[in-house]
């Protein structure tokens, strides 16, 4: 404690009598994660002096602590800048949609001599990140979705140097700006507090680092001119709350919490159980830990960005007005750039006219240019060209589905990582193994895949993750972090929902939250959800869903026929059939048909046939040919208005 209070006492003196001298308009910066790969030192220059000299082994120990929270948050810096500047201070804000953490070199020098501060206040700045403090959530979301459909990182595009450039330049500057004045409410800066305790204690390190940095600030006298502190709650009630929430996992409310020095491999704990508050139970907690594959994959990922970034004149001045909105300078000079041959500005040509920025929305034309780039290498050209042909009517009707299994397991394989997120959504679907052009990779694979598109926020990985986690698909069965996982999925893939019913129902009994989540599922008319649903109380056999592969959907999993499941059964295919599908109305006809879960009635089984024949579902026409001789003429017209007003119904829903 005495070493951290004087370490910190001395930056304080220093930077309130260097600031001034050092504060430059636009402050110099370096990538830290690019600093973290290998050995050695890396010498950051400055107007060609050498500011400071940086072991990448210091700069891995930030890297190791963010990615453990990404892990857990699903939030994942993918700029971790360290800057030039005598501020003790941390920072965090969205440029562009890409997550950012600013780490001043006083500050870092701090976290490398002590891991435990370092995770609690890097995991305060990834809550801000994590609830969009002072930020406009769905704008954030919109530039997220564009900045993964864009090849190339637009900061790197600006600086075209590895470790990062002396001068941010305006447009990135901005970030440094808005993440350092945005002013959060003590509110907020309360919940920023909350959840980087609880990931902190939850990835192995010892929550004594937080009471170690507010006792330092505390004893210097509470009210601190540090910008860290400026605008937060006073130390000595953050400090209070901290303890609080320590009790609540080492031990009864009613005791102290233990005291404990340093981070270890496990830790046990006790704390009171539901029943009674008097009760100690010993519970352990197993830090998160990073595999290399990890590792290696996320640089994949960072080396397929870099070698993906425009390095022509016009393809860096294309990107740059990409980032200001200039969308028509931006496209003029992307196509100079598709002359010198760089598969980066076909894609983003692909996502202007994908998106419709300056230019009319115009599918065949991105397909053209996604294509092009695909075919030039470029992985995020492939997971934009399968997964635009999938969801657009052009070219999906002549387009050979083994051809985009294809395209999205070789992008995964060059570094897309919501493509890796896809393939292992997809291979949990029945049957996809005998797509011969798939060539699923292994198991272990395939959770590493997960793992890093979970990390990356991608919802893809966290639905996949979730559900390992919850069958034991590769990993130690852990409903704890099935749970977490698959909330942060339901943010963008609706088939969470479905597991996060089970798991409620089920698993990790909760009958509250099930009846929510049958209930959203229900209203929100969740196609993706229900047929899962169906799919998993339904006997096999009944009949086969045919669900879009590409909407992560789990097809035709056997369950037992009791009467519980018969009932589970048809309120899910008749929600399936409600909301609108042709598939689920053929399955939903018949359990009317066999009385399945429900009481036999033909009648309301065929005018579901007749609906989806309306529809233009080439199957139930087929069915009705069948079987309309075994009804007669008054009967067929009773089943044809039936039909007339079921599809009302679904219409107007």
């Amino acid at each position: 404690m005495k070493k951290i209070l004087v370490l910190i006492t001395l930056i304080v003196f220093l930077s309130t009598n260097i600031i001034f001298a050092q504060q430059r308009k636009e402050p110099p910066y370096w990538d830290i994660r690019a600093m973290s790969v290998g050995s050695g030192n890396v010498n950051l220059l400055i107007d060609g002096s050498t500011y400071a000299t940086i072991s990448r082994s210091d700069a891995k120990i930030i890297i190791d602590i963010l990615d453990k929270i990404s892990s857990r948050s699903g939030i994942y810096p993918e700029r971790v800048n360290l800057i030039g500047q005598n501020i003790l201070n941390a920072s965090a804000g969205y440029i562009n949609g890409v997550a950012t953490i600013n780490i001043y070199k006083p500050m870092f020098d701090i976290f490398i001599k002590d891991k435990d501060l370092a995770a609690f206040v890097l995991g305060h700045e990834m809550g801000h990140l994590y609830y969009r403090h002072g930020e406009n959530a769905k704008s954030i979301q919109a530039a997220g979705e564009l900045v993964a459909l864009i090849a190339g990182s637009v900061l790197s595009a600006k600086t075209g140097k590895k470790y990062g450039n002396t001068q941010l330049g305006a447009d990135v500057g901005n970030l440094l700006g808005t993440a350092v004045a945005t002013s959060f409410t003590r509110d907020q800066e309360r919940e920023a507090d909350k959840i980087g305790l609880e990931w902190m204690i939850r990835n192995g390190y010892n929550p004594d680092g937080a009471i170690r940095l507010f006792t330092a600030f505390q004893r210097m006298g509470g009210n601190s001119p540090i910008p860290f502190f400026q605008t937060h709650p006073n130390p000595g009630e953050r400090m209070d709350n901290v303890k609080v929430q320590i009790a609540s996992y080492y031990a009864p409310k009613n005791a102290e919490p233990e005291i404990r020095t340093a981070s270890v491999e496990t830790k046990k704990s006790v704390i009171p159980t539901p029943e009674t508050k008097q009760t100690i139970v010993e519970k352990t907690i197993t830090p998160t830990t990073i595999p290399d594959e990890v590792t290696k994959l996320n640089a994949m990922i960072d080396e397929e960005k870099l070698n993906g970034t425009p390095k022509s004149q016009s393809g860096i001045a294309a990107t740059l007005a990409f980032v200001k909105k200039d969308y028509v300078s931006a496209k003029n000079n992307y196509e100079k750039c598709i002359n010198e041959g760089e598969a980066p500005c076909l894609n983003n040509l692909g996502v202007i006219y994908q998106m419709g920025l300056g230019v009319p929305v115009d599918y065949k034309k991105a397909l053209q240019y996604y294509k092009q780039a695909a075919d030039k290498g470029l992985a995020t050209s492939m997971y934009n060209y399968a997964m635009l042909v999938t969801h657009s009517s052009e070219g999906s009707k002549t387009e050979n589905r083994d051809e985009l299994f294809k395209y999205i397991v070789m992008a995964a394989e060059k570094g897309s990582p919501r493509a890796m997120g896809k393939v292992a959504s997809l291979s949990q679907l029945k049957g996809v193994d005998s797509i011969k052009a798939l060539n699923l990779p292994s198991k272990d694979v395939l959770v590493n895949y997960a793992k890093v598109a979970a990390m990356r926020g991608f919802g893809e990985g966290q639905a996949a993750l979730g559900s390992f986690y919850r069958n034991g698909f590769g990993v130690e069965q852990n409903y704890e972090l099935a749970e977490v996982n698959l909330l942060l999925a339901t943010k963008t893939q609706k088939i969470a929902e479905a597991d996060l019913y089970i798991l409620y129902l089920e698993e990790k009994p909760d009958q509250k939250k099930a009846n929510e989540y049958k209930k959203k599922i229900i209203d929100e008319k969740n196609i993706p959800a229900t047929a899962f649903l169906a799919n998993k109380f339904c006997p096999a056999g009944v009949g086969e869903a045919v669900v879009d592969l590409f909407s992560n959907s789990l097809t035709n999993i056997v369950s037992n026929e009791s009467g519980d499941k018969a009932k589970e059964c048809f309120t899910w295919r008749k929600a399936w059939a409600y909301g609108g599908s042709t598939d689920g109305a053929r399955l939903y006809a018949n359990n009317l048909k066999l009385g399945y879960g429900t009481e036999t009635n033909k009648l309301e089984s065929v005018a579901w046939i007749v609906s989806a024949m309306l529809r233009g579902d080439a199957k139930s026409k087929d069915n009705y040919e069948k079987i309309k001789k075994d009804y007669s003429d008054e009967e067929l017209n009773k089943i044809e208005q039936r039909a007339k007003e079921i599809n009302t119904i679904i219409v107007k829903k």
